[in-house]
């Protein structure tokens, strides 16, 4: 009785976790120091790191410029899991890291380009095997590394537009209740923005990323199967909007909306030809589109110092039914704080940005139970003006 008890948990399971899950807890909190400390950039688009909020926005940035920053993250992601009388929960508490690269030129035409390489989406879950995860692994890691080559122009005094390709390159790992699968592939799309400059010292941004389908290829094993498969990572478009004012030489204030189109995505299949695998190939995940909302602020002290801080609310994408321990989604608060220190064309950044998350209760049938998550995340960037 026991052994069929658990073969029928790991069948389950195996389906549950089939899913590929995005959403606000994957796709990360911005990129690049400055910007991300700001939380609202939109509207605000002022150095390279534009081409990954508005590439409208790198008409703004004068010279030859290049802007990299680095980022570690201390997680503390908690499932608690109410099937089993004694609600055993398990934490995963990993340290992921990345880095990214901006670079703006105006130098060679009238029209600004840009090119930028960052990680638009990331993942990373390891859990305590015990109880919560019926004694098994339960881990799923995921990144996207995207090439956004981009160019600019200023239409006139008060409009800019931006566009350009995008370029991933997606790799995949999981091993969840006995199925381990580990795979990579690549995909395009495109984007673009517009910023417009009005009196008063406002300035309006939209911008948007096209929906994705990064082909991915990998191998699949549980016991007594091994295969090839084939799949399709999907992201979502990405809808921006965000305004600034510069309220004097001092202060300016930000805000944005953005729009991450998950309603897209219904379902997700592992092509297999092995019938044991292909069974638990395709799984319903029913998305729902995000909304998340985000205010800044900055203070510039004088010409050499400059702080920041910001706030934004991430919305969870994937209802409650489908979310598991390894591939969780949150509804994210995030605060953040930052500082910059201008130094002749050096600019030095600092930042440190908090995410919560109130508890989410799930109706899952496989994995029910409460999912917490704590995120803090410590950044450092440096920028540089060739032209200075």
């Amino acid at each position: 009785m026991k052994s069929r008890m658990i073969k029928t948990t790991l069948a389950l399971s195996l389906a549950a976790c089939s899913q590929i899950s995005f959403g606000a807890y994957t796709a990360v909190n911005g990129v690049a120091t400055r910007a991300q400390s700001m939380q609202a950039f939109v509207g605000v688009a002022d150095d390279p790191s534009a081409i990954f909020y508005n590439p409208a926005g790198i008409t703004q940035v004068k010279g030859t410029q290049v802007d990299a920053s680095g980022v570690v993250l201390f997680t503390d992601q908690d499932y608690k899991n109410s099937a089993l009388p004694s609600n055993p929960s398990t934490t995963s508490k990993q340290i992921p890291y990345g880095a990214n690269v901006f670079m703006t030129t105006d130098t060679v035409s009238s029209v600004h380009l840009g090119v930028g390489i960052y990680a638009p989406f990331a993942r990373d879950s390891k859990y305590d095997v015990n109880a919560a995860t019926y004694g098994m692994k339960h881990l799923a890691t995921i990144t996207r590394i995207d090439l956004a080559p981009t160019l600019a122009m200023d239409i006139n005094e008060y409009v800019s537009v931006g566009l350009g390709p995008v370029l991933s390159y997606v790799t995949e790992r999981s091993s969840i209740m006995g199925i381990y699968t580990k795979g990579k592939g690549q995909g395009y799309t495109g984007q673009a923005g517009v910023l417009f400059k009005l009196p008063h010292q406002i300035k309006i941004g939209l911008s948007y990323l096209g929906k994705e389908h990064s082909r991915t290829t990998g191998n699949g094993e549980m016991t007594g199967s091994n295969d090839a498969y084939t799949m399709y990572l999907n992201f979502p478009d990405i809808y921006r909007i965000g305004a600034s004012w510069q309220i004097n030489e001092k202060w300016f204030v930000s805000a944005g909306y953005e729009l991450e189109g998950w309603s897209y995505l219904k379902n997700v299949k592992y092509d297999y030809t092995d019938p044991t695998l292909a069974a638990f190939g395709q799984i319903t995940v029913d998305g729902k589109d995000s909304s998340n909302f985000r205010f800044g602020v900055d203070f510039k002290l004088d010409e050499n110092n400059e702080f920041m801080a910001g706030y934004s609310y991430v919305e969870a994408a994937i209802p409650t039914d489908y979310i598991i321990p390894a591939k969780p989604d949150y509804n994210v608060n995030y605060f953040s704080l930052g500082y910059s220190h201008y130094m002749d064309a050096w600019r030095f950044d600092a930042g440190y940005e908090f995410g919560v998350s109130s508890t989410r209760e799930t109706s899952s049938a496989f994995f029910p139970g409460d999912y917490d998550v704590q995120v803090s995340c410590f950044s450092l960037g440096v920028s540089y003006n060739f032209d200075k």
